[in-house]
């Protein structure tokens, strides 16, 4: 009897990474670097929790764990958010007057195009018109 073998596939559901685990001398790489732009009120804008990640090259969660440790709540500058809110309504307005213009600019396109077919009809009816003259004077 012959043995048959099945293969099986196993499928390994893709979990993100851990982020390693944070060394005394990042800790204080991190701290230094929030102490640098972080003052009473919370981070001096531009900079957030994302963006001293970014600076340093490590992960956002480390300076999240840090931040909140030795400065407390991330705290969000007030002028930074005022910008944020800002410049979120002017992207919304700007990306609908990308969709108007473009929606304008395909009725121009056939206002032109039906603007040169009435003027290919017009110099027709011209030539025509003049056919008609000469052939009234004969």
């Amino acid at each position: 009897m012959a043995t048959r073998k099945t293969k099986t596939a196993t499928t390994a559901a893709k979990r993100a990474e851990p982020p390693p685990e944070m060394q005394r001398e990042d800790r204080r790489i991190v701290a230094d670097k929030i102490a640098d732009v972080y003052d009473d009120a919370g981070y001096i804008a531009p900079w957030t929790d994302e963006r001293v990640a970014q600076d340093l090259g490590v992960p956002r969660a480390w300076v999240a764990e840090v931040r909140d440790f030795m400065f407390g709540p991330a705290n969000e500058n007030p002028k930074l958010a005022e910008y944020r809110r800002l410049h979120s309504e002017w992207k919304a307005d700007y990306e609908k007057f990308r969709s108007e213009l473009a929606a304008h600019k395909a009725e121009g396109k056939r206002l032109h195009n039906t603007a040169l077919d009435l003027q290919r009809r017009a110099e027709e009816i011209g030539v025509q018109q003049n056919r008609i003259v000469r052939e009234c004077r004969l």
